[in-house]
């Protein structure tokens, strides 16, 4: 009988460990890779990968915002295990960067290449 009692407790801790970070948040700032001036109007899109126990895979959450006049942005998901993230500026060249979290908090730094 005890042995069902460690098992009752155990059993629902399993579950709740999902692989993801909670109230995960991509933030950071967007700026010219020569000059090192902010760049605003950069498009940023994320796709914040979420492993999901009912389908025992991962789907993909997809959010997009622009980048203020400091080329700040800051974008918000509910939880995460994995980011792709792309930049865009007209003037720009593209810039894709992909990562596995190792944290709720993601603070980055994009410098985009002017395009010549």
């Amino acid at each position: 009988m005890k042995g069902f009692k460690v098992l009752f407790i155990f059993l629902p801790s399993l579950f709740a460990c999902d692989g993801n970070y909670r109230e995960v948040v991509i933030s950071g700032q967007v700026k010219d890779s020569i000059t090192g001036k902010f760049i605003s109007g950069s498009e940023i899109n994320v796709t914040c990968w979420v492993y999901d126990t009912k389908i025992w895979e991962s789907r993909k959450v997809i959010k997009d915002t622009l980048s203020d006049a400091n080329g700040n942005f800051s974008i918000p998901f509910e939880k995460g295990e994995a980011i792709d993230v792309e930049v865009r500026h007209d003037n720009y060249q593209p810039f894709k960067y992909s990562n596995t979290l190792d944290r709720s908090i993601n603070e980055l730094e994009f410098k985009l290449k002017k395009i010549e």
